[in-house]
């Protein structure tokens, strides 16, 4: 092998291991940056699923289920919004629910399709299954 066959050999592997980090690294920044509750979440006992969006609206589904802090039962789907916090692992969810806008507070734990979800107001957890992630 001549040496400028070497030459020409070992830029081709360098290029290759330099594209080959670059695509692993942003792969890992944009995991590191990817909002953990995005999806569709149902509760394990059926009665609550919410659907997180990257916009920061959201849709609650009650299946019969009683609405936090207006203590009423509600059969369908509500819009919501809500804001989080990585680090602290908190999440406040805003329903429209009529003409009044209801607010309450979360702390999370997610591990791989599992959610514990925690209303800070009642120390109540609720675990919920991940059904689907966006792209």
């Amino acid at each position: 092998m001549t040496r400028k066959t070497r030459r020409i050999i070992i830029l081709v592997l360098a290029g290759i291991i330099t594209v080959t980090a670059g695509v692993l690294i942003f792969l890992a920044v944009r995991e590191i940056n990817r909002n953990p509750l995005l999806g569709t979440w149902h509760a394990d006992d059926q009665s609550i699923s919410m659907q997180f969006y990257e916009d920061g609206s959201s849709k609650v589904t009650y299946n019969n289920t009683k609405i936090p802090v207006v203590k009423t039962k509600h059969n369908g789907t509500l819009n919501a919004t809500y804001a989080y916090d990585k680090k602290s692992k908190e999440v406040s969810v805003t329903l429209a629910f009529y003409s009044k806008e209801i607010t309450s507070h979360y702390t999370y734990d997610i591990e791989d399709n599992v959610m514990l979800l925690t209303d800070t107001s009642t120390d109540k957890t609720q675990k919920f299954i991940l059904e689907y992630i966006p792209d």
